[in-house]
């Protein structure tokens, strides 16, 4: 591949994640403040963000086999863009509670598929150049922070904010996915056997558990965080300036990643992250200034960005080539579907005798055990061999 073929990928590969990522942080953090104000209570709120992980859990892996089983996942790709866009469509007519909970659902549904066929797709067509993918995925980190700061700057003067943005967002999502590069992935429907390995006993397995509770934790953040300030009497810059700091943080560590990968591999950087979390969800949790609160949110570029690039590297390397889409969705699955489901779906019954506050100290207890299960993980796969396969 030449160089300037090479850059051109990059760069539809960048913009893609900045249209995709960006719509995340166009809705999910201050939708709960926006169906709040339509006067839902905390526990229905939370039952309709479960539609979100519970998209990523049945279509992301359901969507990844089929890119394994037809060797043409671009096809895939493309529906489920031109779904997606349709459904936030929905969302600028302003539209009645029933309507604008099936516009969600449809995009939850539509959405969630892109991810971990475009993180395939990228890893594939970067080749030997592996290590790059932190350069390409940290445009969508940038976009998140840009389209966190354009709604929370927007929501007290236009409450539908987050429905308007993400709409745009979709729409423009549909043309650079017909456009995105395409690359040979060796695909076969998946047996018991393939399947097995993706979530046995071993390594992957591990893995897996560790995606589940980092799920769990960083819903935690990435739902609630919003009501959780606004309860704390907090000014909604306050809120804005804690995504947007993390999301700066997270885009140098994406900058990082190759020299962030030799120097402590895919399980060094995994259990990095699972460290970090749990100083930092317990500080959300303790009766601090909001401000100091929303400041210690920068560890989200850490606790967040170093989990998701050790975890796509381990798979890279762990998971067998032919089923490289059904290990990248599995992973998908885990962190962004049954992790935030079960979170939500608990929120949804619990927060009528809990707050969120105590849902935060769980999350620090949750990021302890994923960083013990991490330190497992290197008796079976040894990092500095990580390392070195997915440098070459």
């Amino acid at each position: 591949m030449s160089a300037t073929t090479l850059k051109s990928d990059r760069f539809r590969l960048s913009l893609w994640f900045s249209l995709a990522i960006g719509s995340l942080g166009a809705l999910h953090p201050f939708l709960s403040l926006t169906l709040a104000k339509r006067g839902l209570d905390p526990d229905s709120v939370a039952g309709i963000l479960a539609l979100f992980p519970a998209g990523f859990l049945v279509a992301g892996p359901l969507w990844g086999w089929l890119g394994d089983a037809t060797s043409r996942p671009e096809h895939w790709m493309r529906g489920a863009a031109l779904g997606a866009a349709v459904f936030g469509g929905m969302l600028l007519t302003e539209p009645s509670l029933p309507m604008l909970v099936a516009a969600l659902a449809g995009i939850a549904l539509f959405r969630a598929p892109l991810f971990p066929l475009v993180d395939a797709l990228t890893v594939a067509r970067l080749g030997d150049d592996r290590g790059q993918y932190g350069r390409v995925r940290l445009w969508g980190s940038v976009a998140f922070g840009g389209a966190v700061f354009l709604v929370g700057s927007l929501i007290d003067q236009w409450a539908i904010a987050p429905l308007g943005v993400t709409a745009a967002l979709l729409a423009g999502l549909v043309l650079v996915t017909w456009r995105l590069p395409q690359a040979p992935i060796q695909a076969k429907l998946a047996t018991l056997s393939d399947l097995r390995t993706l979530s046995g006993r071993g390594p992957l397995g591990r893995l897996l558990f560790i995606a589940i509770c980092h799920g769990i934790a960083h819903a935690t953040y990435d739902f609630l965080f919003a009501l959780h300030m606004d309860a704390l009497g907090a000014p909604t810059w306050q809120t804005t300036a804690a995504f947007v700091g993390g999301l700066t943080l997270e885009v140098a560590i994406m900058a990082w990643a190759p020299r962030l990968l030799t120097r402590l591999g895919p399980v060094g950087l995994i259990k990095l992250a699972a460290w970090m979390a749990v100083p930092r969800f317990l500080v959300t949790a303790l009766p601090l200034p909001t401000a100091l609160i929303a400041a210690v949110q920068v560890l989200h570029g850490i606790s967040f960005g170093a989990f998701w690039l050790g975890a796509v590297a381990y798979v890279a390397v762990a998971a067998p080539p032919r089923l490289r889409n059904t290990a990248q969705a599995a992973l998908m699955a885990a962190s962004a579907g049954v992790g935030p489901l079960l979170l939500l779906l608990g929120a949804s019954v619990t927060l009528q005798f809990v707050s969120v506050t105590q849902l935060f100290i769980a999350a620090a207890v949750l990021a302890a055990l994923a960083a013990s299960v991490a330190g497992r993980l290197t008796a079976t796969h040894d990092a500095k061999e990580d390392t070195k396969m997915v440098s070459q």
